[in-house]
């Protein structure tokens, strides 16, 4: 579970503080690998012919509290994302609705205006 390789999502924040989340928190990922790369501590993964084990360094695993973990961090890394995207996309949806009205109703003004000007105009 605390491994070097496990997962940041980084949706929060205004655009400059987001650069700042993605570094720190790519730093986060990177530092504890490249000190276990270095030799400083043990291994968080076994590579062996037969899969990549994880090694429990800071905590006991058993089984069905392991896999209780392991599908709720997968299933939250599918659904907050989509949530968050789906959210995003429904908002630019109507915002790109709201567009178009404003630019029909904005034609309609103006060809009012200029039916009104060629009816003065003849007059």
């Amino acid at each position: 579970m605390f491994a070097p390789l496990r997962l940041f999502g980084v949706v929060y924040g205004r655009a400059g503080e987001r650069a700042r989340m993605m570094a720190v928190s790519a730093l986060a990922v990177i530092a504890p690998l490249a000190l276990e790369r270095l030799g400083v501590g043990g291994e968080s993964y076994g590579f062996v012919p037969e899969g990549v084990p994880i090694v429990p360094r800071t905590l006991s695993r058993e089984p069905v509290r392991t896999s209780a973990a392991l599908l709720g961090s997968c299933l939250g890394f599918m659904t907050f994302p989509a949530l968050l995207l789906g959210r995003l996309r429904d908002d630019l949806a109507s915002a790109e609705r709201r567009i178009a009205l404003q630019a029909w109703q904005l034609r309609q003004l103006l060809e009012l205006r200029a039916r009104r000007r060629a009816g003065a105009a003849r007059r």
